[in-house]
């Protein structure tokens, strides 16, 4: 059961106007359970629910901590970290130096039965923080309230982040490049295989673009993570070569204050179209290219 009876108080008083009885059941009832699932699929499948990529809004950070506590196996710490960090605005300081925005992916159902699903895995999602001790049950009254005003502006479930940095590095002729750092990317489970993770990487593209002397996006990948190496060549990431002194430098820094996993590898992908001579504009205009080795 449950530790404290303030979500059940706070129902009763709530239950007017929102359809909040229905509401209540599906919050407080049992986990996310296979027919769900198996309606969740029927609905993705029909394109009544449908996945898109779009820069978060304040008050979804508290779902993006959520998710990616969820998603990379961390507990209460990390997830009031990321909470405080990501709820007031999707920009922060990575490391509180790179500028940093942080895209979602979002479920939107298109039909009332999509819609009807969604809500019950958004509310499935706070009761599983509460149920855990994450919240206090005056945290978990306000969330509540707050979501439920959300779902009537944006009847929208976030499934996926990923967060965009921008960085600066000089490279050998001292000219002053910048470049974004993608990490961060998470997808909820029951919404893998749907190409959440492409959109995620075409959304940090476009937000590269928008920034001035950007050309290309870099991330680290584990060579162990199949799924998450497949996903990223297929998106024309390739091995970096850190043999040139810039590659090598930009990694150390990266691993020294985002503290990356030792067996990850730097990737990269150029964000402009090849040129006639086959190579892209970044690398024509390069002194100095990035000199990309296929990965092993």
């Amino acid at each position: 059961g449950l530790r404290a009876k303030g979500p059940e108080a706070r129902d009763l008083k709530h239950a007017e106007g929102l359809g909040a009885e229905t509401i209540v059941a599906e919050t407080l009832g049992s986990k996310e359970d296979p027919e769900l699932m198996k309606t969740l699929k029927r609905l993705l499948d029909s394109k009544e629910v449908v996945l898109e990529v779009r820069e978060a809004k304040g008050a979804e950070g508290e779902a993006v901590a959520h998710l990616r506590c969820k998603v990379f196996g961390q507990g209460s710490s990390m997830y009031h970290s990321q909470r405080n960090k990501l709820r007031r605005s999707p920009h922060y300081l990575l490391a509180g130096v790179y500028h940093t925005t942080f895209l979602v992916g979002v479920a939107r159902g298109c039909s009332a039965e999509g819609k009807e699903v969604c809500w019950k895995l958004r509310s499935q999602g706070l009761k599983e923080l509460y149920e855990k001790g994450w919240l206090t049950t005056d945290e978990f009254d306000m969330m509540q309230e707050q979501m439920e005003e959300e779902w009537k502006m944006r009847p929208e479930l976030v499934v996926g982040s990923v967060d965009c940095s921008t960085h600066e590095s000089f490279e050998a002729d001292g000219r002053l490049r910048r470049w974004v750092y993608i990490s961060s990317m998470a997808v909820h489970e029951q919404f893998r295989g749907r190409g959440l993770g492409t959109k995620l990487l075409q959304g940090a593209d476009t937000h590269a673009r928008k920034i001035f002397g950007v050309d290309r996006t870099f991330l680290h990948v584990e060579e162990l993570n199949g799924v998450a190496l497949r996903l990223y060549q297929r998106a024309d990431f390739v091995q970096a070569d850190t043999s040139v002194p810039t590659i090598r430098n930009m990694d150390r820094r990266l691993r020294l204050v985002l503290q990356v996993p030792k067996e990850a590898s730097l990737y990269f992908r150029c964000l402009h179209k090849p040129s006639g001579d086959g190579k892209t504009e970044a690398e024509t205009s390069a002194p100095q290219p990035l000199s990309p080795s296929a990965p092993q």
